[in-house]
C-alpha cells in the first residue's frame, strides 16, 4: 500500500510538471497570433521597440504555479507608444498669414517667443518635446511645471458675485486662499503675476474656447457661448454638451446643486458654492511650451521652449489610448514595459498582475477634439459578482509601477480584491475632470501599499473602500489645491478600514479622514487609523461616526483631531477609543443637536424635515460638564457653541511635538532620549475595542515592557518610512539639502525596492563620499534586511555639512545611490 501511494504521488506531480517555453515576438511581427499560443508557464518575449498598433490579449489560462509571463527581453526597452512623431512641416507664424489671422491683434502682443504652426493629417490631444509633456493654451498660464501649477491662487479665477447661471464674472480668488496655499506651496510669487490680470485686462475675446468650471471636488469642461474682449464677463453652455459620461453630474452641480438665488438666480457666494475657472483654446496661446490643434482649420501651433523652430522628430503627438488590452485571463503577468502616450486595460482576469511598467502621459484629456469626458486611462476592471453569496475577489495585482504627466487619474482599479503594492503618482492632474478625479480611483481594493502621490491637483489622494480594506506605508504630498475639501486618505461606511504607517504633508487638504453624508442612514464605524504621521497642512484629522480605533498618531502643528459630535453627521464618538497620540487637542464641532433635520429625501426630490434624527437618545444635554483639556463649548467671543468630545481618550500627549519628538522638522519623529512618551502608552486589549478582530496595529514592535505614545518606537533598529521604493534608496533623513540638522542626528533612509542589503558611505567632502566604495574610510558599514539606522557623530560643530551616500543591492546587483548632504544648524 505504501508504494502504491509513492506511485501514485509521483503520477500526480508529474501532471504538475512545466512544459514551459519561451517565446520571441517583434514589433513587426503578428503578435495576437503569436501570444494566442501561451500557455501556463510560457514566457513571451517583446524584442527591443515602439509598438504603435493595439494588441488584444485574451482568454490565456495561467496557473497558480505556472503563470504565464509578457515581458521585454533581457536588457531591451520595450515601449507601447500612442504616440506619432509629427512631419517637419513647421511655418513661422506671421500676422499676414493664412495661420496668423486666426490670432486676435491682442494676442499677438502677449506673445512671447516665435509662434509655428503646421497642418496636421490627424488631430492630437497631447504634445511631447524632446519626450517633455507640453502644456494646453490656457489662461491664467500655469504649465507642467509651474511651481504655481497647483495653487488655484495663481492658477485659476473665482466666479464673482455678479455671475448668473449660464454667465460668470471674472473675480480674484479669495485672501483665505491665499494663506492657505502659503502654508504648503512655497516659491518665489513675484513670477507669476496671473492674480493681477483681469479677463477684460488680457484684450482677448475667448468666444468658442472652452471654460474648465470647477465647483466643490468636481470640475467639468464646457464651451464658451460668447464673450466680447475687454470684458470681465463670459456666457457657457449651461448643458455640458460633449461631456459623455459626466454631462449629467455636470449639470446636477452646476444647475442644480450649486446655489443659486431663487428670484435673479445669482450665484450665493460661499465656501462650498465658489466658482472657480480657467479658459482653454486658440485665444490663451502666448508663452513658450503652450501648444493648441485648432480642430476647425486643422492647424498645430506651438511655441517650443526656447521659442525657435521646433527640432526634427522631436515633437510627437497622442493619439491613441488603450495599445494593451488583456481580458479574461488568469494567472497572467505583464512585465516590465514601458508607456507613452498609451494606457493598459486589464479587464475580467483573475490572479493577474501589472507589474514593473511606467506609464508617461497614460491619461490626457481630449479636448482639442471636442470631447469633454474623463480621460481614459489605465484600469484593473472586473464585474462583480458574487459566489454563494459572497462578493468575489478576483486578487489582481498592481506592483511597482510608476504614473507621470497624466492629465486624469493615473490609475482606476475597479476589481474587488485588488493589492496595490509600491506605485509612483508624480505630476497628474491639471483639468481634474469629473467627481471621480483623484490621484488614483480605486473601489473595493484589499490593500493600498506605499503609494507616493505628489504634484497632483484633485482634491482627494487616496479613496477606495467598499470592503474590508488595509492602507499603509503611503507618502501622500503636495496634493489637492485645484480643488475644494478633500483628504489625503478619505473613505467612509462600515467596512474595517486601517491607515496606519502613513505620512500626510505639505498639502491644503485635511490628511486622515472617516467620511459620511449629510444626515447618512447609518454612521461610519470601526475604522482604525493608527501609527500615521502628518505635518504642514491646515486640517489634521478629521473622524465622523463611532466605534473607531484612533491609535499612536502624531500631528506636528497647530491642527487638532476633529472627533466630531455632530447631527449632521450622525455621529457622537462615544465609543471611539482615542489612545496614546501626539496632539494638541480635540475638537467635537458645532453644536447642532437643537436643530432640526433637513435632508433629502429618499422617496421623492422634497427636502424632508424632522426634530428627530437617528441618534436623538444620545443627545448631549446643554449642561453636559467637560472634562479634561479637550476643546471648548464656546469660542472667545462667546457666541458660537461647540459640541464637547464624548470619545473615550487614553493617554495621549497634548502638548507640541518639539518639545518630546527628536527633530520633526528633519523628519526624525522618534521619541527624544528619556521623553515622557517612552513606555507611557495605555497596551490596548480587547476590552477597550470589543469589535477588533485582528490583532492590534504595532503589538509586535514595542521595545519597552508598555508601547510609546506616538508612532515611532524608541530603541527600534528599523525607522520606517512609508512611499514609493525606486531601485535605489531614498528619502533621506535629514531630508537632502537640509541646514537646520541636529548636532546629534542619526542618518536614516527609505531602502532599494527589494533589496536586500544596503552600504553606507559618510564623509566631509562630497567628491570623496561620490567616488568611495568599500575599501575606503568613507565606507561606514552594511545594513541587511530592514536595519535602516546609522547612529552618526555626536557633537559636530554648527555650520558643518555632510555628504553621504547609500547603494542597494538587490540578488547580486548594486544600484548607486546620489549623494546627500546637510548642514548642522548654528
Amino acid at each position: 500500500m505504501i508504494r502504491r501511494a509513492i506511485a501514485l504521488l509521483l503520477l500526480s506531480n508529474l501532471s504538475l510538471v512545466s512544459h514551459a517555453k519561451d517565446m520571441y515576438v517583434g514589433p513587426d511581427d503578428n503578435l495576437e497570433k503569436a501570444i494566442r499560443k501561451a500557455r501556463g508557464g510560457d514566457t513571451v518575449y517583446f524584442a527591443a521597440g515602439r509598438y504603435s498598433e493595439p494588441i488584444s490579449v485574451k482568454r490565456l489560462k495561467g496557473e497558480y504555479w505556472d503563470p504565464i509571463l509578457l515581458r521585454p527581453e533581457p536588457g531591451a526597452k520595450v515601449v507601447f507608444d500612442g504616440t506619432d512623431v509629427l512631419p517637419d512641416n513647421w511655418i513661422e507664424v506671421t500676422p499676414d498669414s493664412d495661420a496668423g489671422r486666426r490670432i486676435q491683434p491682442a494676442q499677438w502682443q502677449r506673445l512671447k517667443g516665435k509662434l509655428y504652426a503646421q497642418k496636421l493629417s490627424e488631430p492630437i490631444y497631447a504634445l511631447l518635446y524632446k519626450d517633455r509633456l507640453m502644456s494646453d493654451a490656457r489662461w491664467p498660464n500655469s504649465r507642467w511645471d509651474d511651481p504655481w501649477r497647483l495653487d488655484r491662487y495663481m492658477a485659476l479665477r473665482r466666479a464673482d458675485v455678479n455671475s448668473t447661471r449660464g454667465e460668470l464674472y471674472d473675480g480674484l480668488t479669495t485672501e483665505n486662499t491665499l494663506e492657505e496655499s502659503s502654508k504648503w506651496l512655497h516659491y518665489d510669487r513675484s513670477l507669476c503675476s496671473n492674480r493681477e490680470e483681469m479677463l477684460a485686462d488680457t484684450g482677448i475675446s475667448f468666444a468658442g474656447a472652452i471654460a474648465v468650471v470647477s465647483h466643490t471636488w468636481g470640475s467639468w469642461g464646457t464651451r464658451i457661448t460668447s464673450h466680447a474682449a475687454g470684458t470681465n464677463n463670459f456666457k457657457y453652455d449651461t448643458t455640458f454638451a460633449d461631456s459623455g459620461s459626466i454631462q449629467q453630474e455636470a449639470t446636477q452641480f452646476m444647475n442644480n446643486r450649486l446655489q443659486w438665488k431663487d428670484a435673479e438666480k445669482i450665484f450665493s457666494r460661499s465656501s462650498h458654492s465658489g466658482i472657480q475657472f480657467f479658459f482653454m483654446g486658440l485665444p490663451a496661446l502666448d508663452i513658450p511650451e503652450e501648444w493648441w490643434y485648432d480642430q476647425q482649420s486643422g492647424m498645430l501651433y506651438f511655441i517650443s521652449p526656447d521659442g525657435e523652430r521646433p527640432e526634427l522628430g522631436q515633437v510627437r503627438g497622442k493619439r491613441r489610448d488603450f495599445l494593451l488590452t488583456v481580458e479574461d485571463c488568469h494567472y497572467l503577468r505583464v512585465q516590465g514595459f514601458e508607456f507613452l502616450g498609451a494606457a493598459l486595460l486589464m479587464k475580467d482576469c483573475y490572479s493577474s498582475k501589472i507589474e514593473d511598467c511606467n506609464f508617461k502621459t497614460g491619461s490626457y484629456h481630449k479636448f482639442t477634439v471636442g470631447n469633454f469626458d474623463m480621460p481614459v486611462t489605465t484600469r484593473i476592471e472586473n464585474r462583480r459578482t458574487q459566489r454563494k453569496g459572497v462578493e468575489e475577489r478576483y486578487s489582481n495585482e498592481l506592483v511597482n509601477c510608476q504614473f507621470t504627466y497624466c492629465d486624469g487619474n493615473a490609475f482606476e482599479g475597479r476589481s474587488t480584491g485588488l493589492t496595490i503594492n509600491n506605485v509612483l503618482i508624480k505630476n497628474t492632474q491639471q483639468t481634474t475632470l469629473g467627481l471621480d478625479s483623484r490621484s488614483m480611483s480605486i473601489d473595493r481594493p484589499s490593500l493600498v501599499r506605499r503609494v507616493t502621490i505628489d504634484g497632483v491637483g484633485a482634491s482627494v489622494g487616496i479613496k477606495g473602500g467598499g470592503i474590508d480594506s488595509i492602507y499603509e506605508l503611503n507618502n501622500i504630498m503636495h496634493f489637492g489645491g485645484l480643488q475644494y475639501d478633500g483628504a489625503s486618505l478619505q473613505m467612509g461606511g462600515r467596512e474595517r478600514f486601517i491607515y496606519r504607517y502613513n505620512w500626510s504633508h505639505d498639502h491644503p487638504k485635511r490628511s486622515y479622514r472617516f467620511d459620511s453624508g449629510s444626515y447618512p442612514d447609518e454612521a461610519n464605524a470601526y475604522g482604525e487609523m493608527s501609527y500615521n504621521v502628518a505635518w504642514n497642512t491646515p486640517g489634521g484629522f478629521a473622524i465622523k461616526g463611532d466605534d473607531h480605533l484612533i491609535h499612536n498618531n502624531l500631528l506636528v502643528g497647530d491642527a487638532v483631531f476633529d472627533l466630531f459630535n455632530m447631527k449632521r453627521w450622525a455621529c457622537t464618538n462615544e465609543r471611539t477609543v482615542v489612545a496614546n497620540n501626539i496632539v494638541q487637542g480635540f475638537f467635537g464641532g458645532s453644536y447642532d443637536w437643537d436643530k432640526p433635520v433637513s435632508r433629502k429625501s429618499l422617496t421623492s426630490t422634497e427636502l424632508e424635515t424632522s426634530d428627530t434624527y437617528w441618534i436623538s437618545e444620545t443627545k448631549v444635554p446643554a449642561d453636559y460638564k467637560q472634562e479634561g483639556d479637550v476643546g471648548v463649548l464656546f469660542d472667545e467671543q462667546g457666541n458660537r457653541r461647540h459640541s464637547p468630545v464624548l470619545a473615550v481618550l487614553k493617554n495621549n500627549y497634548l502638548e507640541p511635538a518639539e518639545t518630546v519628538v527628536r527633530d520633526p522638522q528633519n523628519l526624525d519623529f522618534r521619541p527624544k532620549a528619556d521623553s515622557v512618551l517612552i513606555d507611557k502608552g495605555h497596551s490596548l486589549t480587547k476590552m477597550d475595542v470589543q469589535w477588533k478582530t485582528v490583532e492590534f496595529t504595532g503589538s509586535r514592535n514595542i521595545e519597552g515592557i508598555r508601547p510609546d505614545i506616538g508612532p515611532y518606537e524608541a530603541g527600534a533598529i528599523n525607522y520606517w518610512i512609508p512611499g514609493f521604493k525606486f531601485a535605489h534608496a531614498s528619502t533621506p533623513v535629514p531630508p537632502d539639502g537640509s541646514d537646520t540638522v541636529k548636532s546629534d542626528c542619526d542618518l536614516m533612509w527609505l531602502g532599494g525596492w527589494k533589496a536586500n542589503t544596503h552600504y553606507l558611505f559618510v564623509g566631509f567632502e562630497e567628491d570623496l563620499v561620490e567616488k568611495a566604495d568599500q575599501s575606503t574610510d568613507e565606507f561606514q558599514g552594511m545594513f541587511r534586511g530592514e536595519r535602516n539606522i546609522f547612529d552618526f557623530y555626536t557633537d559636530i560643530e554648527p555650520g558643518r555639512t555632510i555628504y553621504w551616500r547609500v547603494d542597494a543591492e538587490r540578488n547580486g546587483q548594486i544600484t548607486k545611490g546620489e549623494v546627500w548632504q546637510f548642514t548642522v544648524g548654528k
